[in-house]
């Protein structure tokens, strides 16, 4: 799409947006209001649910943390990618490819590793697909082709399935910890 105008991207990408919104607006059912009470603290008191309540939690605001970083690492598929390949004298629609080769890695591996890594904790998966996503980012420095830069792109794209909806998990169990 690229080879032909940026406008086609931008218009398909809008139309998936639209048909996205249609789909959740017309065919997922909206959560029935339930009922919020107060949250059990480490300390033995109760707290109301929110913000305020997840920030006096270390652990949480540590997961938080890391968070932040992993996703700036993770932004490296948006911003630094692309540049390192037209370093390497590419086209935007190679960059294209590799997008595509991502999502069609997620695609065909995370139905089948997800039933792997539910066995494990999820804590240490997360942290273990943070670590594989770092050395797929650090392996960039040694890609110079468009197979290169695809193969580099699987390594990161496994430690993106292995952290990828953990997050809930964890936060879900530091919950039921303070219950």
């Amino acid at each position: 799409l690229v080879r032909h105008g940026y406008w086609l991207l931008f218009l398909v990408d809008a139309l998936t947006g639209v048909a996205f919104a249609a789909i959740v607006w017309f065919g997922i059912p909206a959560d029935p209001p339930r009922a919020v009470g107060g949250v059990a603290m480490r300390t033995g008191e109760t707290a109301e649910p929110g913000l305020r309540t997840a920030l006096r939690d270390p652990i949480v605001v540590g997961l938080a943390a890391t968070l932040v970083i992993e996703g700036l690492v993770y932004q490296q598929s948006m911003y630094v990618y692309p540049l390192a390949m037209i370093a390497d004298g590419m086209h935007a629609s190679d960059y294209g490819a590799v997008a595509f080769a991502n999502g069609i890695f997620i695609v065909l591996l995370q139905p089948w590793w997800t039933r792997i890594v539910d066995r494990y904790e999820p804590i240490r998966t997360m942290a273990l697909g943070m670590v594989v996503l770092g050395i797929g980012f650090y392996l960039t420095t040694f890609a110079h082709t468009k197979a290169a830069y695809v193969a580099v792109c699987a390594v990161w794209t496994c430690g993106e399935i292995l952290r990828a909806g953990l997050v809930g998990a964890v936060i879900a169990k530091i919950g039921r910890a303070h219950v």
